[in-house]
């Protein structure tokens, strides 16, 4: 599935999950807990992830998009 021009099934293998930054984001409607992922997407653009555990192990990728340019300027900072 392709979401904002990225495909979500490869998100583990193109997300540089070495280098990223960890936001609480507001939660799903039926109160499930969300988190923003700031990190780059192939190492050449800066993506903005909102992400939903599921149990310990494991991510529900609800939505990837291109940063905006004050999350840029914040995953240039960290």
């Amino acid at each position: 599935m392709k979401k904002h021009g990225f495909d979500l099934a490869a998100f583990e293998e193109y997300f540089s999950f070495d280098r990223f930054i960890t936001l609480d984001a507001e939660p799903s409607k039926t109160g499930r807990a969300r988190f923003k992922l700031i990190g780059s997407w192939c190492d050449e653009v800066v993506v903005v992830a909102i992400v939903s555990p599921l149990g310990s192990e494991a991510i529900d990728i609800v939505s990837v998009r291109r940063a905006y340019k004050n999350e840029r300027a914040l995953y240039a900072s960290h």
